[in-house]
């Protein structure tokens, strides 16, 4: 009997699931077809979603919200289908940030030529280094 409706219950996830599939590809159908054929001219779906973060019209902000919810879900998603593009995706928007903090902790760790690595040495202080750090990190949000 358990069996029996466990079996059904796949069944209809299975059939609501290529039922909402169909769904899916009528309405990339409609946004993509030609305005001529009833459709919105879009040229992929992706086009339709940068349309719509890159619109003011505050009856679209739902995208923006959507992308403030779900963002992360979104993007894990699209990189459980492409893991090469997420990496170089991921590096092209860290690798400025990361760039600037190395910097910045180059020029905090640097000494003056006349300075002797045994005078350093005996001068250095994580807790200080990690508040310079800090105050660094705190000055680079007020301007960006």
């Amino acid at each position: 009997m358990l069996a029996a409706k466990e079996k059904e219950r796949k069944a209809e996830e299975e059939a609501a699931k290529r039922l909402r599939t169909q769904d899916l590809k009528s309405a990339v159908k409609v946004l993509t077809e030609n305005p001529l054929a009833g459709g919105y001219g879009f040229k992929s779906l992706g086009d339709f979603f940068q349309a719509c973060l890159d619109t003011d019209d505050q009856h679209l902000s739902c995208t923006g919200t959507m992308a403030t919810n779900r963002g992360s879900d979104l993007i894990a998603g699209l990189a459980a289908r492409d893991e090469d593009m997420a990496a170089s995706t991921a590096w092209m928007i860290l690798a400025p940030e990361l760039e600037r903090e190395g910097k910045a902790i180059k020029t905090l760790l640097s000494r003056g030529s006349s300075t002797k690595l045994t005078e350093m040495l005996e001068t250095f202080s994580m807790d200080q280094l990690a508040e310079k750090l800090e105050i660094h990190g705190e000055g680079e949000d007020t301007e960006g």
